[in-house]
Parts: structure tokens; sequence; C-alpha cells
């Protein structure tokens, strides 16, 4: 077990180890968002699932399906996209970036102000999830982002076209 030999949050750490060799776990479990207990409504959580699956879809014999499924009141159940299946901590940090509601005029101003956060240091890796979660809209502001002169603006421009299908950024990576 990871406790044995680092130091740390013991609590999370007695649940953590490596399976020597690889493993596969036989047991699947849901994927999802906790809606905090002042927001608690069936509106909000219909809301959080349209915004998602407005971005996020998988396919089922052909057909497009959303990949969020409100359960309850303060739950909503996610399916993992095929591209997402091995990094869920940027899926999710996409998911947190959605916007819930935004008007087309909003989100023009939106990916402009994004695109000149992508293009700072500080504030680029941000900016590049902001825009992932915006879609297919943000893909000329992520394309500017692989000509600046900075390597880690390139960078996480390149990584939110991949995630978003798109090889223009193939070359900095």
């Amino acid at each position: 077990l990871d406790s044995a030999f680092m130091d740390g949050n013991p609590r999370v750490l007695d649940n953590r180890g490596v399976i020597l060799g690889g493993g596969v776990s036989q047991t699947s479990r849901p994927v999802g968002l906790a809606i905090k207990s002042e927001h608690n409504s069936i509106q909000t959580a219909a809301l959080v699932g349209k915004a998602i699956n407005t971005r996020f879809f998988t396919t089922d014999h052909g057909k497009k399906v959303g990949v969020a499924n409100p359960k309850r009141d303060n739950f909503v159940e996610l399916v993992v996209p095929y591209q997402y299946r091995h990094n869920l901590w940027r899926y999710m940090t996409v998911i947190r970036s959605l916007a819930l509601r935004e008007t087309p005029q909003e989100r023009v101003a939106r990916i402009k102000l994004l695109e000149r956060k992508l293009l700072e240091p500080a504030t680029t890796q941000a900016a590049a999830a902001q825009l992932e979660a915006i879609g297919r809209d943000a893909l000329p502001a992520l394309r500017a982002g692989l000509a600046s002169p900075d390597l880690e603006v390139r960078f996480n421009a390149a990584v939110a076209l991949a995630y978003m299908d798109d090889e223009s950024g193939a070359k900095v990576l």
C-alpha cells in the first residue's frame, strides 16, 4: 500500500495501491456530478445535464446519445467519452468549465476573453480547458495559441485541440 511508503493523508493513502503486473477492474462504478445542497432541484440537474449533453455525446448503435443523465435533484450521472477514458481529471475540469446559460453574444465575448487569457502563460491552462468546454466555436482561438512564442501556451492549446479531435496541434505535441 502507498500509505506504508509515503507521507500524507493516511485515510486517502490507505485506499490506494498498485497491482504489480497490472490489473483490470471487473466492476464499473458510475461517475457523476454532485449538486451542492443550496442548488438542489430537478431544474438545476436538468440544466446541468442539458449543458453537458449539448457539448458531449457518445454513440449507441449509430445514434448520438448525451453523456449526462440527471438521476436525482442532486446528482447527474456521466458517461466518460472515449477520448477522456485515460484522463478523468481533465474531463471533469472541462465539464466544470461549461456555461449553463449563455447567449450567443456572451459566448463570442467569452471566447475573445479566453483567447487573451490563453496567450498569457499564467492563465493558459485554465483558459485552454474553458475553450475546450466551449467546443467547435473555440477552435480558432485555440489554433491562435499554437502560434504563441511561449511553449506552455502552445502546449496547452495543442492538448485542448487533441481532446477535441483536431489534429492541428499534433506537431506541437
